[in-house]
């Protein structure tokens, strides 16, 4: 990336640093991010709470480089990247490092499971043999082998959610952004797929920010911090783990 400066190794993979971002209301400015500043460690799922409005989902934008901030700095494997949320570098930072899983599933429903888990792989240009053999891997690890020709639309939507995170992490992304990811499911549903997240952070090592406004939910992350009025508050919860 241009003009990029390398800072201190350490184990952090993402540090955002007093992000602001504000959003144009009528005649009003509306302070959706205010100065937010926190980190994500290697192998880490940090959760992010806060009641709607509080910032937390525009703050996940501008970490998966879909938003750009009005001001602040990212730091992306130790190194700022000024250009983080600037096309065409974002595209290019989003394929290589994040993986993205939403509440709504954000799947291709023309196309079977193994079509839309394939697709980040066919976007980087591998063979198909390889496509096939690491596809193959991922249904395993989200339980869908069984599924793997099945329409999306022949699913449930725990089953869906699999389907996602699957393709999320087909890539082996550096980071996961996860927003709501049970927001559409039922208690039983929800609790299965926070086992699944949880069963490949450890055994990827993954990185995790996940945003939810449900304690329980939250209560499966190694680290929980509060947004308010789109600023970070000390939450009731929050532990004394320093960024």
């Amino acid at each position: 990336m241009n003009d990029s400066k390398r800072v201190e190794k350490n184990d952090i993979v993402l540090r955002v640093e007093n992000i602001v971002k504000n959003f144009q209301n009528g005649d009003s400015i509306v302070k959706a991010v205010n100065g937010i500043s926190f980190s994500l460690r290697q192998g880490e799922m940090l959760a992010v709470m806060g009641s709607s409005g509080s910032g937390k989902s525009t703050m996940l934008n501008i970490c998966g480089a879909l938003e750009e901030p009005d001001s602040g700095r990212i730091y992306l494997n130790g190194v700022y990247e000024e250009n983080y949320s600037k096309e065409p570098y974002a595209t290019e930072i989003r394929r290589k490092n994040i993986g993205f899983v939403f509440q709504d599933f954000n799947l291709l429903w023309d196309l079977s499971v193994r079509e839309n888990i394939s697709m980040p792989l066919i976007l980087a240009g591998k063979r198909e043999r390889e496509i096939k053999k690491e596809v193959d891997e991922v249904l395993r690890q989200v339980m869908l082998t069984e599924k793997a020709d099945a329409a999306i639309a022949e699913l449930s939507g725990g089953q869906r959610q699999r389907v996602a995170i699957a393709r999320a992490i087909i890539a082996r992304p550096k980071i996961l952004l996860a927003d709501e990811p049970t927001g559409n499911l039922d208690f039983h549903t929800s609790r299965d797929i926070m086992e699944l997240i949880c069963s490949l952070q450890k055994r990827l090592n993954q990185s995790i920010i996940m945003v939810t406004h449900d304690p329980a939910i939250a209560s499966y992350a190694d680290r929980v911090i509060y947004f308010h009025d789109g600023r970070r508050v000390e939450g009731l919860y929050e532990n004394a783990k320093s960024d």
